[in-house]
């Protein structure tokens, strides 16, 4: 049997970030305790800039144990690092 899946529905782009903001620092915390790794791969392209920003800033830049988590970038465009199409500036 699968597990139950949950729709949720904002009324904003920006309600969505914050909220998908609070859900993976949430993920993180779960992912982090006891001391443990978290992996997390990240999406490119503009989309999750506001999600990005919100994980970057108080309160919640300071409530996740970054030093645990490895990051993965996910984007399947393969531009040189300091070229304005690549995520890593964003990130």
């Amino acid at each position: 049997m699968s597990p139950a899946r949950e729709l949720i529905v904002e009324m904003t782009a920006e309600a969505a970030a914050e909220r998908g903001a609070q859900r993976v620092a949430a993920i993180i915390a779960e992912r982090t305790a006891g001391g443990r790794e978290c992996f997390l791969a990240l999406c490119g392209g503009t989309t999750p800039g506001s999600l990005y920003r919100r994980l970057a800033s108080a309160p919640l830049a300071d409530q996740v144990p970054w030093k645990q988590v490895r990051i993965f970038f996910g984007d399947e465009r393969d531009v040189p690092q300091d070229h304005v199409e690549n995520n890593f500036r964003m990130v």
